[in-house]
């Protein structure tokens, strides 16, 4: 056995006894407090990046067995607790992010087939002005919820929406499409996901 071999040996001896000694006093099971509590038989601690160093070949984990022990135990851990763990976090934020994507997409679609409908009775039927009111109100109590939901990120949302608010100011017409929209937003307060979180849901699994 060479001396590389019996070095990986020794630091399998450290990272295992301070796993276990994590297990039996019931502590948080982390990669970092297995590594601060991993020690050699000489007394020396185990460096802190002594876990992530890479191979300069295949780029891979040297003690990449280490680290998977470690996330395996503090998954198990997690169970016993009766807590939800990272994977299935993990998974139930992607469903809810794929749920919001295609929500904000019908949303969007059924704004353009409602302005397309304003557009149509507009150009051809000029009396039919109550049916043009409410696709307008429409419209906007949509548009509104979703620039809200979409945190600004459809500038044409901002813009339609606004154009709405400054045209009726002041007006009942504004007061009722208020009202609808609180009315709405109660509806949804339960909702945690929004575009703010999905962006950064997404930068943190690029």
């Amino acid at each position: 056995m060479n001396k590389r071999e019996l070095n990986k040996l020794r630091i399998r001896a450290a990272v295992m006894d301070s796993l276990e000694r994590l297990i039996r006093s019931r502590e948080k099971i982390t990669q970092a407090a297995v590594i601060a509590n991993a020690v050699f038989q000489d007394g020396s601690s185990l460096g802190k990046t002594t876990l992530y160093r890479k191979n300069l070949n295949t780029k891979e984990f040297v003690h990449g067995d280490l680290l998977r022990e470690i996330d395996l135990a503090a998954s198990n851990q997690v169970k016993k607790s009766g807590n939800r763990t990272k994977a299935e976090t993990m998974h139930g934020l992607r469903e809810q992010v794929k749920d919001l994507k295609k929500e904000n997409a019908r949303l969007v679609d059924e704004i353009v087939s409602q302005q397309e409908k304003i557009r149509v009775i507009t150009q051809t039927d000029t009396g039919n002005h109550n049916q043009l009111q409410r696709l307008e109100d429409d419209c906007f109590v949509m548009g509104l919820l979703l620039d809200g939901v979409v945190d600004g990120a459809i500038p044409e949302l901002k813009k339609m929406t606004a154009r709405y608010m400054d045209l009726h100011a002041g007006s009942e017409r504004l007061e009722l499409a208020f009202h609808g929209i609180n009315r709405y937003r109660a509806m949804i307060k339960d909702s945690t996901i929004t575009m703010t979180s999905l962006r950064k849901f997404q930068l943190q699994n690029d």
